[in-house]
Protein backbone atom coordinates (compact mmCIF):
# COMPACT_ATOMS: atom_id res chain seq x y z
CA UNK A 1 0.00 0.00 0.00
CA UNK A 2 1.34 3.42 -0.96
CA UNK A 3 1.41 6.03 1.80
CA UNK A 4 -1.19 8.60 0.76
CA UNK A 5 -0.13 12.16 1.63
CA UNK A 6 -2.12 15.27 0.70
CA UNK A 7 -0.49 18.48 -0.47
CA UNK A 8 -1.40 20.19 2.82
CA UNK A 9 0.05 17.33 4.87
CA UNK A 10 3.28 17.57 2.85
CA UNK A 11 3.41 21.34 3.43
CA UNK A 12 2.99 20.86 7.18
CA UNK A 13 5.69 18.19 7.28
CA UNK A 14 7.98 20.50 5.29
CA UNK A 15 7.52 23.28 7.84
CA UNK A 16 8.42 20.78 10.57
CA UNK A 17 11.54 19.76 8.62
CA UNK A 18 12.63 23.37 8.03
CA UNK A 19 16.12 24.11 9.35
CA UNK A 20 17.42 27.58 10.12
CA UNK A 21 21.10 26.94 10.72
CA UNK A 22 21.09 24.38 13.51
CA UNK A 23 17.66 25.47 14.75
CA UNK A 24 14.20 24.10 14.01
CA UNK A 25 10.79 25.56 14.58
CA UNK A 26 8.75 24.71 17.68
CA UNK A 27 6.65 21.77 16.52
CA UNK A 28 3.88 22.25 19.05
CA UNK A 29 3.57 25.88 17.95
CA UNK A 30 3.32 24.70 14.34
CA UNK A 31 0.69 22.14 15.36
CA UNK A 32 -1.41 24.71 17.25
CA UNK A 33 -1.17 27.13 14.32
CA UNK A 34 -1.84 24.65 11.50
CA UNK A 35 -5.05 22.94 12.62
CA UNK A 36 -6.90 24.28 9.58
CA UNK A 37 -5.95 24.92 5.96
CA UNK A 38 -6.18 28.67 6.72
CA UNK A 39 -3.76 28.33 9.62
CA UNK A 40 -1.37 26.35 7.46
CA UNK A 41 -1.58 29.01 4.73
CA UNK A 42 -0.76 31.71 7.31
CA UNK A 43 2.33 29.75 8.40
CA UNK A 44 3.44 29.42 4.79
CA UNK A 45 3.10 33.22 4.54
CA UNK A 46 5.38 33.58 7.57
CA UNK A 47 2.58 34.45 10.01
CA UNK A 48 2.07 32.94 13.43
CA UNK A 49 -1.49 33.66 14.48
CA UNK A 50 -2.17 33.40 18.17
CA UNK A 51 -4.78 35.32 20.16
CA UNK A 52 -2.13 36.39 22.65
CA UNK A 53 1.34 35.90 21.20
CA UNK A 54 3.36 33.44 23.26
CA UNK A 55 7.08 33.51 23.91
CA UNK A 56 7.34 30.59 21.50
CA UNK A 57 5.65 32.62 18.77
CA UNK A 58 7.88 35.62 19.45
CA UNK A 59 11.02 33.41 19.24
CA UNK A 60 9.84 31.41 16.22
CA UNK A 61 8.39 34.12 13.97
CA UNK A 62 11.82 35.38 12.75
CA UNK A 63 13.03 31.77 12.30
CA UNK A 64 9.93 30.92 10.27
CA UNK A 65 10.31 33.96 8.06
CA UNK A 66 14.04 33.37 7.59
CA UNK A 67 13.50 29.70 6.78
CA UNK A 68 10.75 30.45 4.26
CA UNK A 69 12.90 33.13 2.61
CA UNK A 70 15.71 30.60 2.20
CA UNK A 71 13.27 28.14 0.64
CA UNK A 72 11.67 24.84 1.52
CA UNK A 73 13.49 22.67 -1.02
CA UNK A 74 15.82 20.95 1.47
CA UNK A 75 12.94 20.44 3.91
CA UNK A 76 10.77 18.92 1.18
CA UNK A 77 13.58 16.53 0.25
CA UNK A 78 13.91 15.43 3.91
CA UNK A 79 10.15 14.90 4.07
CA UNK A 80 10.19 12.78 0.91
CA UNK A 81 12.94 10.58 2.41
CA UNK A 82 10.99 10.14 5.67
CA UNK A 83 7.77 9.38 3.81
CA UNK A 84 9.55 6.75 1.72
CA UNK A 85 10.94 5.15 4.89
CA UNK A 86 7.49 5.17 6.51
CA UNK A 87 5.97 3.63 3.40
CA UNK A 88 8.55 0.82 3.42
CA UNK A 89 7.43 -0.31 6.89
CA UNK A 90 3.72 0.15 6.21
CA UNK A 91 3.27 3.17 8.48
CA UNK A 92 0.36 5.55 8.14
CA UNK A 93 0.31 9.30 8.65
CA UNK A 94 -2.14 11.49 10.50
CA UNK A 95 -1.68 15.24 11.01
CA UNK A 96 -3.44 18.00 12.94
CA UNK A 97 -5.12 18.85 9.62
CA UNK A 98 -6.92 15.50 9.58
CA UNK A 99 -10.32 14.69 11.03
CA UNK A 100 -9.02 11.40 12.42
CA UNK A 101 -6.19 13.04 14.42
CA UNK A 102 -6.71 11.79 18.00
CA UNK A 103 -9.08 14.17 19.82
CA UNK A 104 -7.28 13.71 23.14
CA UNK A 105 -4.05 14.97 21.61
CA UNK A 106 -5.76 18.13 20.33
CA UNK A 107 -6.41 19.10 23.95
CA UNK A 108 -2.78 19.24 25.06
CA UNK A 109 -0.60 22.31 24.68
CA UNK A 110 2.36 20.53 23.16
CA UNK A 111 0.50 18.41 20.66
CA UNK A 112 2.57 16.81 17.91
CA UNK A 113 1.84 18.16 14.42
CA UNK A 114 1.84 14.66 12.97
CA UNK A 115 2.04 11.00 13.90
CA UNK A 116 3.28 8.03 11.95
CA UNK A 117 1.55 4.90 13.21
CA UNK A 118 1.14 1.23 12.54
CA UNK A 119 -2.32 -0.26 12.75
CA UNK A 120 -5.58 1.61 13.01
CA UNK A 121 -6.50 4.70 15.03
CA UNK A 122 -9.86 4.03 16.61
CA UNK A 123 -12.03 6.75 18.20
CA UNK A 124 -13.14 4.17 20.78
CA UNK A 125 -9.55 4.13 22.09
CA UNK A 126 -9.98 7.45 23.91
CA UNK A 127 -8.50 5.99 27.09
CA UNK A 128 -5.58 4.27 25.43
CA UNK A 129 -1.96 5.29 25.57
CA UNK A 130 0.86 5.24 23.07
CA UNK A 131 4.57 5.07 23.49
CA UNK A 132 6.34 7.35 21.07
CA UNK A 133 9.78 6.20 20.09
CA UNK A 134 13.02 7.82 19.17
CA UNK A 135 15.91 6.72 17.03
CA UNK A 136 18.41 7.38 19.81
CA UNK A 137 16.71 6.27 23.02
CA UNK A 138 18.63 6.60 26.26
CA UNK A 139 18.99 3.58 28.51
CA UNK A 140 16.69 5.24 31.06
CA UNK A 141 14.10 6.00 28.37
CA UNK A 142 14.19 2.41 27.16
CA UNK A 143 13.70 1.11 30.74
CA UNK A 144 10.76 3.46 31.35
CA UNK A 145 9.10 2.52 28.06
CA UNK A 146 9.48 -1.18 28.89
CA UNK A 147 7.82 -0.63 32.29
CA UNK A 148 4.97 1.44 30.80
CA UNK A 149 4.23 -0.74 27.78
CA UNK A 150 5.11 -4.39 28.35
CA UNK A 151 4.24 -6.83 25.58
CA UNK A 152 0.51 -7.12 26.23
CA UNK A 153 -1.11 -10.21 24.72
CA UNK A 154 -3.65 -8.06 22.90
CA UNK A 155 -1.09 -5.63 21.49
CA UNK A 156 -0.94 -5.38 17.69
CA UNK A 157 2.06 -3.08 17.63
CA UNK A 158 5.51 -4.46 17.12
CA UNK A 159 8.84 -2.95 17.98
CA UNK A 160 12.01 -2.93 16.01
CA UNK A 161 15.60 -2.21 16.84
Amino acid sequence: MKLDVSADQHRLLSLCALRIGDATLDWSLLARSAQSPEGLAALLDGQLREDSPSRAATRNRPKLQQGLAAGLDAARARVDEELAAADRVGARLVTVLDEDYPANLRMIGNLPPFLFHLGELDRRDARSIAVVGTREASEEGTRRAARMAPAWPWSTASSSS
